[in-house]
């Protein structure tokens, strides 16, 4: 694999998303500032903006001279975590590029107040999680270096009533999904560790509105989408558990202000993308099924200025990446 590519196009449509949506879509693409900014190879990325500045998290795979065997192996080069942003006229380094040693996976950014948060799961630790935010021109941990009791998977981080908040598939809940919150110095579990029924993937958060909702794939019901709100004391499910049709991957959350939405890929619609809203208590298709060419996979739902966009790996399209919208009751690229 080659250093990072495709990365400008994914901060453009993940993140950022100003495309005009009147009576058409903009039909040109640009490059924010060049292709290949990162010095290695680059994994795990996670994107956000904050006041219109683009921040990027990776896994960064970049080996020094004289480093063997070759770093596709993992023997160097391991993919410590880098954090850039785009500074006007330049992508630059927050702090220290690969600002803890050892391998890390399942990144997850979050910008509060101007100030990054990045999550991971740290292999040299048991792949537990840790939490780091750069604060006085320095990366610390926030809290302990792990903040898990076991391996954590499929980690997302958000601020929830102004408090970091992470949500992960929890190896030693027997794969159920655990949230944990940082508050008065230190980690603890929103409700019970293990929120879900059952085994879950893909599990990614949403605050909105003074509340949390936590969308996954749910093992004990056929592999179904649900989604679960914390009410402040316990989780309670959003409309029916498991109510997309049939069996999904790469569940995704995102909102109007008003109304939920819930991307994913739809096994039943050979792993096109579906989109789903809750709107007046019940679960119900935006648009047409599928809608996308192929499979689409590493789907990421974004709803800004009203209207959904999905970002998405487009197998028809020799894995490139493809961005759809949903404008006029219809999606198009």
């Amino acid at each position: 694999m080659k250093s990072i590519k495709g990365l400008l196009f994914i901060i453009l449509s993940i993140s950022l998303l100003q495309l005009s949506c009147g009576s058409k879509l903009n039909t040109e693409w640009k490059l924010l500032n060049k292709q290949g900014i990162s010095q290695g190879m680059a994994w795990s990325i996670s994107a956000t903006s904050y006041q219109g500045t683009p921040y990027i998290a990776f896994k960064d795979k970049f080996a020094p001279k004289g480093c063997k065997p070759n770093p596709a192996v993992m023997h160097c080069g391991l993919g410590q975590p880098t954090v850039i942003k785009y500074n006007g006229t330049a992508w630059e380094v927050i702090g220290k590029p690969r600002f803890i040693a050892g391998q890390t996976s399942f990144l997850s950014l979050a910008i509060h107040k101007g100030i990054p948060y990045v999550a991971f799961s740290v292999r040299s630790n048991d792949n537990k999680a840790s939490v780091y935010h750069y604060k006085n021109k320095k990366w610390s941990p926030l809290g302990p270096k792990s903040i898990t009791q076991g391996a954590a998977i499929n980690l997302s981080l958000t601020f929830h009533n102004d408090k970091p908040t992470l949500a992960f598939v929890d190896i030693k809940e027997k794969y159920k999904a655990t949230v944990l919150q940082f508050k008065n110095k230190r980690w603890t579990p929103l409700g019970k560790p293990g929120v879900s029924k059952s085994r879950t993937v893909y599990t990614n958060l949403l605050s909105l509105k003074g509340i949390l909702y936590l969308v996954y794939k749910d093992i004990a019901l056929k592999g179904k989408a649900s989604v679960m709100k914390f009410n402040n004391k316990k989780w309670e499910y959003v409309g029916k558990p498991g109510f997309s049709k049939g069996e999904v991957d790469f569940t995704t959350i995102s909102s109007d202000g008003t109304n939920l939405f819930v991307a994913y890929a739809d096994i039943t619609q050979k792993n096109k993308a579906t989109v789903m809203i809750y709107k007046n208590n019940k679960w119900s298709t935006l648009g047409k099924k599928g809608f996308t060419g192929a499979d689409a996979n590493r789907i990421v739902l974004k709803v800004h200025n009203n209207i959904p966009y999905v970002a998405y790996k487009d197998i028809k399209h020799k894995d490139k990446l493809s961005v759809m919208a949903y404008v006029k009751e219809k999606w198009r690229y």
